[in-house]
Parts: C-alpha cells; structure tokens; sequence
C-alpha cells in the first residue's frame, strides 16, 4: 500500500546491527621492479577507540616472496606486526586490537622488508562513540502548517540510548534565527526524546534547523529542514496503489568488475598521505571473523564454490549465493568481507571454468542490514587492478522485527486496519504520509539512503598515487544497488485548479505517467456528482447520466498520454472531483477540491445583535436589517450564549497578510480564549489541544515581524518601515502573557525587546517613537510613556522607571484628559457613552473602543459593579463591523470583556429558545442551554426584503452575528453605490520571451468631503485560470505607498492597503499573472477600491485578460 510506511521504525538492542559500514581504505601500489609484480593492502578508512582494526594485504603477479611490516601509530598506540606473503600464498591479514584511544592523527602505514619493494602511509580518521545526537524527522522539506514530527535520540557508540547530561537543551530555529520553541527540561525513554511542533501558516519561509546540545561544553547537534509555501499541488503524482508487502528474496546476482589503473611506480622511503574526514559514526564492537577455504600447494581452480563462514553470531538460513562474472581472467583474487567498518573475513577465490568467482556467503543473525564483499584481481603482465564489489542487503528475520500487515488496496474515506509485528518491549514508532511529499524529498530515516549519505561523507580520500576516477573502490559500489528490485507503476497528474465561476466551463486536463517498460491500455474514470457538477463532452453536451465516466488510454512504456475533462458547476461551494487510472493490478486514485463561485466580485458584510434576558425580561421581538441585497447563498447566522461561545464558533485565524498589529491581536485574542479553556471542564480537550497549536502557529508568524534587535515592525518587509516603539511594547506585552502557555518563550528574547524599549528613552525619563504606524493615532510622548511603562513594570528584571513616573505624574497635573486618565488608571473617570461618528473617523473610534475597555477593566479591578451597558457597547462594536482590523484598542475592549464574563455573578442559568426567519424562508427554531453552549448554533436564512426576524424566550445571554455576501454591482439601489470615489484603470503588457503578463491596475481617489480619510483598500480578483506571481506580490510592500499586500486563494486574490492618497492622482501599481489552466465562458476579472474605514459603498471595474 503505498502513502504508508513505518517512519520511527523500531530500535532495541538489536539495532546494533544497523550501523553503518564505513570506508574502506584501498591502497594500492607498485613495486619499483615491475618484473616482481604489485601489492595491495585493504583496510577501513577510520579507526575505533576500543575496536579491533583489521588490515588484508596482497600481492599479485608476484615471482618472490614478500615481507611487509604494518605499523598503526597514533598519540597513544604504536603497533607493528610482520605479514609474510608468497606466490603460492599471495595474501595476509591481522586485527590490531586496540585500547580507548585519545583524540588525534592516527597513521596507517606499511613498509616491505623483503621481496618487493614499495612503501604507504595513510591518515585515519579518529572516532570515540560517546553521547551521540541523532535527529530525526519523518521528512526534510516541509509545508506551511505542517506537522512538524521529531526525535532526538542520545546514545554511545552500540546504539544504545543513554541520560542525557544535567544542562542538556532542545530548540527549534526558524529562517531567521529565532527559537520558536524550546525544551530545557525534558525526559527521554530509553535515551528518545520526541514531540512535535505544528509550524505556523504563515512562518519565517526558507532553512529552519533542530538543534540539541548534550551539556554546556559540547557542540550543538543541528538538522536543516526546509519550509516553504504550500505549492504541492502544481507537481503532484498520487498513488493509491494494490502493491503488496515486499518480501526481498535473495537472488543469485552478477556483478561487473570495475577498472582501478596503476599509476606510475612509487619510489623508495617515498610517503603518500591521505585525510579521512566524517560526522559521528555508528559502531558496534565485533569479533574476530573466520574464513574456511580449503588450499593446496599452490593456487588453483576450485570446483565447488568457496564457501565463507563469518564466526559473528549465530548462523541464519541458508548461505548466500554470490557470482562476479569478470571481463577479465585472473588466475585467482582476493576476497574482503567487511561490515560496519570491520573486515570480518578475507581469503583467496579461484574461478571455474567459465571465469566466473562464485561465493557462499554464511550469514549470521547479528548481521544486519548490510554486508559488502569485494575481490581484487590482476591478469597476467597487466598493469591494472579491478575491483569487483558486492553489497548483501539483508532481509530482517521473521517475527524478529517490525512486520505491518495492511490491506493491498484502500480506497478514499476507507478505514484502514494495521496488524503490527514487533519484539517485545521494544521501541516503536509509526507513521502514516501521502506518498506525494515523498517523491521530491529527501528524509532522515534509518534507512539505506540515511547510511549511504552517512557512509559517503566518511569515505577515505584516494592516495595521490591512485586516481579519483576509481570511485566505486572508494565508495564501496554503494551507488549501484544491483538486488534492489524496482517497483514501477501507473501514475496521475492534474494541473492546479483552485476556483472557476459557476457559469464558465472547467476544462480539467488529466495527464497519467506509465513507468513500465511495456505498453498498458489505461482506463481514466472521473465519478460523476449530478448534484454538484456536470460531466460534458468535447462538443460541450452533458454526458448521460451514469454513476462513472469512462475513456480508454494507451500508454507506451516510460510514457505517459493525457485527456481533458469537461465539467459545469451546478451550484455553488466546494466540489470532490474524484479520478482513477486502472490497467489490470495497478491503479491511481487522485482527489482534487475545487471551489465554484457565483459571478462577479462579492464583498463581505456582517450585522450583529446583542440581547439579554433574565427574571424581569423573559420574551423578546426584534429585526435585523442588512444593508445590502444578498447572493443566492443567502445569510448565515451564528448564535451563542456569550462571547466565549462567539469567539470560539467563528475562530478569527492568522492569515499571511495580517500586519504587525492585527497579528499580535488576534495572537491575544486566542490566548485568553486558551485561557479560559484551561478552567472550564465542560470545553472537550480538542479545544485545548487546538488552541494550543494556535499559539505556536501565531508565535511563529509573529517573528516575522521581529528584527534582530528584539524590535517589531508594521510590515513583514523592514525595507518599507522601521521600528516602532509602542508596537515592540506592545508584542512585549503578549510575549508577557505567552510565558504562562506551554510556548515557553525564550528569555532572551524578552530581554532583548525590553532593551530596545530602554534605548528608545534617551533621556532616562520620557519615552519617543521614530515610526508614525499607519492607521493609528500619532501619540505624543505622554501617551506613549504610559503605554510602554505599563508593560515594561511586568518585567522580572530591576528596571529603573522612577523618573518617568514622576514626570508622567507631573505632566498629568497640568492638563485634565478623559482618555489619559482612563488609560493610567489612578483617577478613573465615570465612562461617557461615545456618539455616533457620522465621518467614520476610525482613529477616534479606536480611541473610544480603547477609552471604554480601561473603564471596564478599571471597574472591575476596583471591586465595582461593572456596567452592563459598556459590555454591551463593548459586544456591539467588537463583533459588528468597527473591530474587523483587529487593533491594539480593540484588544484592551476584549481583555475588558473576558474579565468581566470571569466575573462571578449571580446570573441564572443559560437556556434560550430562539426563532428565526426572513421573508421568504421558513422559521428555524433552536434551543442553547448550558449543555450544549459550546457547540455552533449556524442558522442559514434567506431574506428578500433584506430584514430577518427573530423571537427569543427565557434566560441567558443572546449574540447573533449574521454575514452574507453581495455583488455591488447587483443591488436594487445601484445609483447609491455610485459614489464615484474612485477611478479604476487595468492594463495588461505580455512579459517578453514568457507565457506570463504583468497587470498594471491604477487607482485615482477623487476630492471628496471626507474629514478623516485615513487610507485606501484595493482587491484584485482574477479571472478563472491565472494566478499570481507570490514573487511579484511580496515585492509590492517595498513601495513606500503601500502598507500591506497579501494573496489569497491559492494566489488568485490580493489585496493591497494603501496610505492615504493625494486628491486626482493617479497611483499605479503591476503584479505578474500566468495561467494555469482554460475555461470556457471565461468570466472578467474585478479590481475593487474602497476607503479603508468605510466599505460600505466600494468602485467595481471589471476587466479582461488575454493570452
């Protein structure tokens, strides 16, 4: 079944057998006489504190006997050992044991004594296994909002997990450098440690790294992963196939030899120097190996295979069959068996008849996954050496390891069953992916990919006297797994489509990849949904009705053939479009959503009523008026019991175009949501566990905004804006608030910030900003200091604020301000109920919502009645439309608001009977009580004459939130829409030398009496089809006159905020588009405009975009 695979796999003492097989180090050379024919010695590239070092040597084409002395010396050992050698015996070898070896250069070294005459030095690698970090995660690249799996294995050097040190610490880094999470106290089982991290949505794109440091005077142990937008989509295969659990049989295999050229002769006393370089290694301490080959007088032809048994272990199955068809004829080789950088075994092979080297292999059951067998030949009077090397691969012992029995096909939305194998009380992890994130990453794994590139990175360097083309001898032929079996299947690909208007055509192109080598007859199935879609043939006509559409394809082999699916939307929403490729055993199944929408550019709108009932109100009757015409799909209503209940029914989550500001407050807003949650026993654990993955994902978007000063900025893009003060206060202030929350924030981090806000007071008294923030009030220093003291006294550490209370104190003697007074708090002012604003002067209405906030939150702290009319003024601003942007005022209106519903009270019991209807549509009745609260309450009503009625009976609290969308361009009322604010202009100008274009949209804001305009909105929405450049979008924010710019949708929307702009001139901004895919009946696109506090009255234009 493929998308499902064990990832942690499974580790207990047997694992000692998974380590990785190190280099082995190949010298070979010439004897100055050539007449007296060539030496070769064999031996690992790196030495072992503790471990035997095992060394072969070997002559070929030699007339004299041989003598060579082997010395091995380092800065604590210095061995020696004489190997003799002889024409009828033409090879030798020994296992230096060796003591715990310091750290050092470490020399492999062999001399002649007699016979032939030649000499070799070579550098090993130094290696002492002792409190190794491992890092794992299922995968290495990784898309926003993914979960992030890892583990963090401490272990010595036989794989066995170990107690980390005392000041042992794990972290999580994003692109910039900043922890995002950190565990300093944390328990390991059987030396892992594992958790996960959910990454945000919106994080710091590009290398983030894991990091663990085992004590304070050690190297950290670092992965690199990867994140990176979510565009999985426009290069996906999915498979979904019937491939059965792989069983690896053991085939009688040939191996090809490869060429090692002799380079010109070494002369005498002459030292040839080679460094070995690697990361940590995985060792295992073996025993001697013995190999029984029968010999005689001299060499000679055997007639039966040579039969090697490795004394390791118990022996397992049958041995191994292993033939090396050669292209050349020696009289006889050298054979080497090396595992996990020990060379176990080494003795001399003949041929048959047929030149063919065969080999019995006894495996034992201590070996594990691999074992390599090399052989080393020469012709006669040949200058060359070949090599010929083989890699056993072997299988896991029945019911000794990890076994998955799982079904052989699945199908979307089936439940699948696992039945697990394991040894008992051993370490066992599972995971279950779509195989697509598979096919274009890299994983870390205890896999044969993870020891390859770990066994790669710890090769020997090749001698000067031997050449670097012979890099299978270096590499042991690890690249070229001759006994792995392919697996090759059908496969399905399908450009992109995110949305198309209900009345275009979608034309969905399908392609399907064939990776046999013969041809297949391919059935392509698309299932047919009457009631979402309809199935059209290439004449555009509606296809008969049947539960599947059919059409054959023939693919060659290695090939791949594709065919167009036509499809109209029937209504509205979201659409599965399920398509299967099938061809005898082998299929591919590929879901894709694609959202249809209603034509033309709809804007969002939402009304809200608040009512509360009790002993003296039991029964009330009331409208609500919406103030535009609704589309076909009507209005959704939401009721709820209390704010809690609100917040939680209609989540307000972190989007990639939040600006600094709106970020840090809906990142406040989901705190106290947690913490309340954390109190309430009646809220399920889910709702825990979810908003505790809503702080990490909102802490990771919120570094984005940080500098490496501890400072925050309005934009994501420091280019475009600087550094403000009361915003890095005010991200101060959450990150105050984070430290209750499993988050854990970085210390440092806190500290950093509170010293940036420190330099910004120069004179040690009143605080100062260099930033003027968009769409807030510019604050005078009096106001500013109040703001920035009031978090900075939360602080652990001893901060000196004396002089600025005392000027504060002073200044405030001299003027009297309702606002300030509410903001300090020390004299708080009886609340005034806010006017109406007929301007839509925001700043002030953000002035107010604050004001009023400080009032509740000052009431409540002084033990007073709290006023039930400012939490209903409170309710009717924060849910209606005043509070959409998310401020820093409105965050003070919910802190205010969550400590008042805290607030004991002897309030009766919630139980509410509500009824609900509009003009055309049928009453809906629903009941809240204090049992089910927490659940949503979604009432969907259409209303002709834009007026819902609604009827309530018996006690609690009533917040109804309705939202709907309208066309501006399709209201009863059109004339009143034409306010002529704006003048919109689209061009397009085809990129050259590409299929893409850059859209210029214009923007001109004509004279109009309005006394507090504060910015512009722009929405551009393309056609079906296109897409835009992320590049082109992320650059828009470097322009000084725009604040923020965003894309939606899978890129087909954006949105731009612009500062405000000069009366009739005309501002002009490009973005690069490409398309994707076709569709009939292509529908405009739309540019909307609308003041950034008002959006009531928006300019529409509709335009056309041509390829």
């Amino acid at each position: 079944m493929s998308g499902l695979r064990t990832f942690w796999g499974y580790y207990c003492h047997i694992i000692v057998c998974e380590l990785l097989l190190l280099s082995l180090q190949t010298d070979v050379g010439t004897a100055q006489d050539n007449e007296n024919g060539y030496y070769m010695v064999s031996a690992a590239g790196t030495i072992f504190s503790g471990r035997p070092y095992g060394v072969v040597v070997g002559i070929f084409d030699s007339k004299v006997s041989c003598s060579c002395e082997m010395f091995l010396k380092g800065p604590n050992v210095n061995m020696s050992i004489e190997l003799n050698m002889t024409p009828l015996q033409p090879m030798s070898s020994y296992r230096f044991e060796l003591p715990e070896l310091s750290k050092g250069k470490y020399w492999l070294t062999v001399n002649s004594l007699r016979g032939l005459n030649f000499t070799n030095t070579t550098q090993l690698t130094w290696r002492n296994f002792k409190n190794f970090i491992k890092i794992q995660t299922p995968k290495t690249n990784y898309r926003v909002g993914e979960l992030l799996q890892f583990r963090v294995f401490f272990h010595n050097e036989t794989m066995n997990g170990v107690n980390p040190e005392f000041k042992a610490n794990i972290w999580i880094e994003d692109a910039k450098g900043f922890n995002v999470k950190l565990y300093d106290d944390f328990v390991v089982n059987k030396g892992v440690f594992q958790s996960d991290l959910r990454l945000s949505r919106t994080p710091n794109l590009g290398r983030w790294r894991i990091c663990a440091k085992n004590g304070l005077y050690v190297t950290e142990q670092c992965l690199n992963i990867h994140v990176k937008e979510d565009d999985i989509s426009l290069n996906e295969n999915v498979t979904l196939t019937n491939r059965p659990i792989r069983h690896i049989k053991r085939p009688v295999t040939k191996n090809k030899a490869h060429r090692l050229r002799r380079s010109a002769p070494v002369e005498k006393n002459r030292s040839q120097e080679t460094a070995i370089e690697g990361d940590n290694l995985f060792a295992n301490r073996t025993t001697k190996g013995l190999i029984k080959v029968m010999k005689r007088g001299r060499p000679f032809k055997k007639k039966h295979p040579n039969l090697v048994k490795l004394d390791y272990g118990e022996p397992r199955g049958s041995p191994e069959i292993i033939k090396f068809q050669l292209d050349y004829k020696p009289s006889y080789s050298i054979c080497v068996i090396m595992f996990n950088g020990l060379i176990l075994a080494s003795a001399l092979i003949f041929p048959d008849k047929t030149n063919t080297f065969s080999l019995e292999v006894q495996l034992t059951m201590k070996i594990w996954p691999y074992v390599h067998v090399l052989i080393y030949g020469m012709e006669s009077n040949s200058k060359d050496l070949r090599v010929a090397t083989h890699m056993i691969e072997v299988p896991r012992w029945k019911h000794k390891h990890v076994e998955i029995e799982a079904p052989s096909e699945v199908k979307p939305g089936e439940e699948i069953i696992l039945r697990i194998k394991a040894v008992e009380k051993s370490y066992l992890g599972l995971l279950a992916v779509d195989s697509r994130v598979f096919h274009d990453e890299d994983n870390n794994d205890f896999s044969a990919s993870y020891f390859d590139a770990v066994k790669s990175s710890l090769r020997a360097a090749s001698p000067d006297k031997q050449l670097n083309e012979n890099s299978t001898v270096l590499n042991l032929g690890l690249v070229t797994m001759t006994n792995t079996n392919t697996i090759s299947n059908v496969n399905l690909k399908i450009v992109d489509q995110t949305a198309s208007d209900l009345s275009e055509t979608l034309i969905l192109p399908v392609k399907c990849f064939n990776e046999l080598k013969q041809e297949l007859n391919v059935i392509i199935r698309v299932q047919q949904k009457e009631s979402q879609f309809q199935l059209l043939d290439e004449q555009r006509v509606p296809i008969p009705s049947s539960d599947y559409w059919e059409k054959e394809l023939i693919i060659a082999g290695n090939a791949s053939n594709s065919l167009t699916v036509y499809l109209k939307a029937i209504k509205t929403g979201k659409v599965d479009i399920n398509i299967m490729a099938m061809s005898g055993d082998l299929n591919d199944t590929m879901v894709r959503q694609i959202k249809f929408l209603q034509k033309g550019q709809l804007i969002s709108h939402q009304v809200v009523a608040f009512e509360s009932f009790g002993w003296h109100k039991m029964k009330a009757e009331f409208q609500m008026n919406l103030p535009h015409q609704h589309t076909i799909d009507g209005v959704k209503c939401h009721l709820s019991g209390n704010m809690i209940a609100a917040n939680m029914q209609t989540f307000n989550s972190i989007t990639r175009i939040d600006n600094g500001e709106q970020l840090i407050t809906k990142l406040l807003a989901i705190y106290y949501l947690w913490d309340y949650v954390q109190t309430e026993s009646s809220i399920g654990n889910r709702w825990r566990q979810f908003l505790d993955d809503q702080l990490n994902d909102g802490f990771q978007s919120l570094l984005r905004f940080r500098a490496r000063d501890g400072s925050f900025t309005y934009n994501e893009h420091p280019r475009s804006n600087c550094s403000s003060t009361w915003l890095t206060a005010y991200a101060l202030h959450l990150m105050n608030f984070l430290q209750t929350t499993p988050l854990k924030v970085d210390l440092r981090q806190k500290i950093q910030s509170e010293n940036f806000l420190l330099s910004r007071r120069p004179n040690n008294i009143q605080f100062v900003d260099k930033c003027v923030t968009p769409q807030r009030r510019k604050l005078d220093q009096l106001e500013l200091s109040i703001d920035v003291l009031k978090v900075l006294q939360l602080s652990n550490r001893m901060i000196r604020m004396q002089e600025s209370h005392s000027w504060i104190t002073m200044e405030m003697l001299n003027k009297t301000d309702y606002h300030l007074e509410a903001k300090r708090g020390h004299n708080l002012p009886n609340w005034i109920r806010p006017t109406d604003q007929t301007n839509g002067d925001w700043r002030e209405n953000r002035r107010h919502i604050e004001t009023t906030g400080r009032i509740l939150t000052g009431q409540l702290i002084r033990k007073k009645v709290p006023s039930f009319e400012i939490y209903k003024w409170l309710i009717l601003r924060i849910y209606g439309e005043s509070c959409k942007d998310n401020c820093f005022e409105c965050f003070i209106a919910r802190q205010a608001m969550y400590n008042y519903v805290r607030t004991p009270k002897d309030d009766p019991p919630l139980d509410l009977t509500v009824s609900m209807w509009g003009e055309t549509s049928d009453q809906q009745t629903i009941n809240i009580n204090v049992k089910n609260q927490w659940q949503p309450h979604l009432v969907h009503l259409q209303a002709q004459n834009q007026t819902l009625n609604l009827k309530a009976n018996g006690l609690g609290d009533l917040l109804v939130r309705c939202s709907y969308e309208y066309d501006p361009n399709d209201q009863q009322l059109a004339e009143q829409n034409k306010t002529l604010k704006y003048e919109l202009r689209v061009t397009q100008k085809k990129a050259s030398g590409s299929s893409d274009s850059f859209l210029k949209f214009c923007v001109q804001r004509h004279q109009m009496d309005r006394e507090f305009y504060i910015g512009t909105e722009v929405a551009l929405h393309l056609p079906s089809g296109y897409v835009l450049s992320p590049k082109s979008v992320n650059r828009l924010v470097t322009f000084k006159v725009n604040l923020q710019a965003g894309s939606e949708d899978g890129n087909t929307k954006m949105n731009v905020r612009l500062r405000a702009l000069s009366a009739n001139m005309l501002t002009c901004l490009s973005v690069l588009v490409t398309r994707v895919y076709k569709v009939d009946n292509l529908q405009p696109g739309m540019l909307t405009a609308y003041d950034t506090n008002s959006m009531d009255k928006p300019q529409v234009l509709a335009y056309n975009v041509t390829f």
